[in-house]
């Protein structure tokens, strides 16, 4: 199991909402196995 967890310390921007599905995107491509289920967006 793999936690993904991005810590900001500046009031939330729009930008950072799209940067979250690039790194879960990237999460499943490299690191998700054949019987693993799709990471929760």
């Amino acid at each position: 199991m793999v936690s993904l967890i991005d810590l900001k310390t500046v009031e939330f921007e729009p930008g950072f909402g799209g940067k979250m599905n690039f790194y879960v995107s990237a999460v499943d491509d490299l690191l998700r196995g054949k019987n693993d289920q799709p990471t929760s967006k």
